[in-house]
């Protein structure tokens, strides 16, 4: 992958049109990574990046603090910061930003699941 870079090039503000582009980038990138299950638009879904026609929802370019955030779903592993820092990577290889990265859930495999046991009904 190509770097993005402006003139100005630590101001997201700078990349304008080139921002609508890098946001789907950063989620291929992201989704990419072994471990991740997908992207999370957050507790109440607002962290996403609004393009004409489309969303791209667990990337939210902040220009106002020249960050990236980017949110996802886990595969079940043993190391979750340094999954963490692999996506910062794969994001880092598309812009040259800070990148906030937060797991907001993780997959569980079928074998890894508690079975489910019947409620015992309550005789009065």
């Amino acid at each position: 992958m190509e770097h993005v870079t402006t003139s100005d090039a630590h101001s997201l503000r700078a990349a304008g049109e080139a921002g609508d582009a890098v946001a789907a980038e950063v989620a291929a990138a992201v989704t990419a990574v072994p471990g991740v299950a997908g992207l999370h638009g957050g507790r109440y879904g607002d962290v996403a990046t609004y393009l004409p026609l489309r969303r791209v929802t667990g990337v939210r370019l902040d220009a106002a603090r020249d960050r990236v955030e980017v949110h996802v779903v886990a595969e079940y592993l043993p190391d979750l910061l340094e999954l963490a820092e692999r996506v910062r990577a794969a994001a880092r290889d598309v812009l040259l930003r800070p990148i906030d990265v937060t797991i907001e859930d993780i997959r569980v495999p079928e074998q890894a699941r508690m079975p489910q046991t019947p409620h015992r009904e309550e005789h009065q």
